[in-house]
C-alpha cells in the first residue's frame, strides 16, 4: 500500500510538471505539533522545530489565478509532558515524537500585484503518506524517598505493520487543509505555509480519541526552470 501510494504521488507530480510554467525548489523551517482530542478534552502537545523541503510547481489558469502542487518531504515533531505530584509520590514523563512524511499539496492561488512583485494567496489541501515515525521518552518516579528513572527510544508501528489484532501506534495516510501566502520577487519567493490535518492518526476510533497534525513553515522558493513571471 505504501509503495503504491508513493508511486501515485510521483506519477501525478511528473504529469503536473509537464503542464507547469514555474518549477521551484523549496526549503523551509518552522514548527509543528499534534492535537489530541477526546470526548472530554482537546489539548495541544508541545510544539517543536520542524523541516520542509521539496519541489513546487505552478500552472497558470488565468492572468491572476493559478494551480499549485508538487512533492514535499516533511519532518513533523511534537513533544508531550506529564507531571503528577502527591504526598510521598512524584512522577514526571517527557516524550518527543518525529513523523517523516511525503505529501502532495494542491492549492488554488490568487495573485495580487505589488509594484514589480506580487503577493500570492493560496488555499486548498494536502494528501500525504507517513514513511516512518520515531519516539524518544524519559520518566522519573520518586516514591517514599526512592527515585526510579528510565529512558528509551524506538520506531512507532504503523497500522499496516500490525498483524491481526496487534496494537499499532499511528496510521499511514494523512489528509488535511492547507493555506499559504507568498511574496514573489524576480528570482526568489518567501512563503508562509500552514497545514491542518483532518485525519485521525491514532489507533482509536474518532469517538474515543484523535491525533491530528498541525504545521507552520517559513520557506524560501528558488525557481529552477526560469525566472518567475511578473504578470
Amino acid at each position: 500500500m505504501k509503495q503504491f501510494f508513493l508511486l501515485a504521488l510521483l506519477l501525478f507530480s511528473f504529469y503536473f510538471l509537464t503542464l507547469s510554467q514555474e518549477v521551484a525548489f523549496n526549503i523551509g523551517i518552522g514548527t509543528s505539533t499534534f492535537t489530541e482530542k477526546t470526548p472530554d478534552n482537546t489539548s495541544l502537545q508541545d510544539p517543536k522545530f520542524s523541516l520542509n523541503t521539496g519541489i513546487g510547481i505552478r500552472h497558470a489558469l488565468t492572468k491572476r489565478i493559478s494551480l499549485y502542487s508538487g512533492v514535499q518531504i516533511n519532518v513533523k515533531r511534537s513533544g508531550f509532558s506529564y507531571n503528577e505530584y502527591k504526598t510521598n509520590y512524584e512522577f514526571e514523563y517527557n516524550s518527543k515524537s518525529s513523523l517523516f512524511s511525503a505529501s502532495i499539496p494542491i492549492t488554488l492561488n490568487y495573485d495580487i500585484p505589488l509594484g514589480k512583485n506580487r503577493i500570492q494567496l493560496g488555499a486548498g489541501g494536502f494528501l500525504g503518506v507517513n514513511i516512518f515515525a520515531t519516539q524518544k521518552y524519559n520518566w522519573k518516579l520518586t516514591l517514599d524517598g526512592e527515585t526510579y528513572y528510565n529512558l528509551g527510544s524506538g520506531n512507532l508501528k504503523f497500522k499496516d505493520q500490525a498483524e491481526g489484532d496487534e496494537i499499532y501506534d499511528i496510521r499511514r495516510i494523512d489528509i488535511g487543509l492547507k493555506w499559504s501566502i507568498s511574496y514573489n520577487l524576480k528570482r526568489i519567493s518567501l512563503r508562509l505555509d500552514s497545514e491542518y490535518g483532518l485525519r485521525n492518526l491514532s489507533q482509536y476510533e474518532n469517538s474515543v480519541g484523535q491525533l491530528l497534525t498541525r504545521s507552520l513553515w517559513l520557506s524560501v522558493s528558488i525557481p529552477l526552470n526560469s525566472e518567475m513571471k511578473q504578470e
